[in-house]
């Protein structure tokens, strides 16, 4: 059996989570100042995932593979540009481990398989994890809303199609699915479906919207509300 552990963490109040069986852990989000949070919760950590790799989402890496590094940290190979804010090209080569498309994992000690799911849209690499019925979706979707998508890698395209794969993903499913966002409460499919399609066609609106009127000045925007944000976390 694994046990899902979790605890918000920064200024942003990002969700880190801890799958655990009796004698391994698998980390999720690992933010800022939550090492401590791990060390004192975890055992015989085995693999990281990333859900994308904005700083809220990774600040407590280097001090968790400072002290075992060869923990295999996956994350989708679209955001390792994000990565090199606060890791060299060595480092980045050495401690992570990339993926492009959806992959099914097997992790040591570990019965159940793991599958990392792409759902771009807050970033380009924005991926899932997810095993039974339980999914991770990192800054995708939340209660009643969906995650920022006018970053400089954000795409309002990409959110959309990633809104309308997770539908199809687990609207068939008979299994209560929950669902595990970076931020804020975990919540079940069925609680947020209405936002899925509401935000579907919100999004569909703006992209038609976008396509009516040339705005020579949008990748521009984006990049400063980018800065923004990254300023935020000095």
């Amino acid at each position: 059996m694994i046990y899902i552990k979790s605890k918000k963490f920064g200024s942003l109040q990002t969700n880190c989570y801890l799958l655990s069986n009796k004698d391994s852990t698998i980390i999720i989000d690992p933010g800022e100042k939550s090492h401590k949070w791990i060390e004192e919760n975890s055992k015989n950590i085995k693999a990281i995932f990333l859900t994308h790799g904005h700083y809220d989402h990774t600040a407590s890496l280097k001090k968790i593979i400072l002290n075992n590094n060869s923990i295999p940290i996956y994350i989708n190979i679209l955001d390792k540009e994000l990565l090199k804010e606060d890791f060299s090209e060595q480092e980045i080569d050495k401690y992570f481990t990339f993926f492009e498309k959806d992959i099914e994992i097997k992790i040591n000690n570990f019965e159940h398989s793991f599958y990392l799911t792409h759902i771009p849209g807050h970033t380009s690499g924005s991926s899932g994890l997810y095993f039974k019925n339980n999914f991770f979706s990192g800054d995708l979707i939340f209660k009643n809303t969906v995650g920022r998508h006018n970053f400089w890698n954000s795409s309002v395209l990409e959110m959309k199609e990633s809104l309308k794969k997770l539908y199809a993903l687990f609207n068939d499913s008979e299994e209560v699915i929950y669902i595990y966002p970076g931020h804020d409460s975990m919540m079940t499919f069925s609680e947020c479906k209405n936002t899925i399609t509401t935000w579907i066609e919100l999004l569909n609106k703006k992209i038609l919207k976008r396509n009516n009127s040339k705005n020579t000045n949008a990748t521009s925007r984006q990049k400063a509300v980018y800065l923004n944000y990254k300023n935020k976390k000095d």
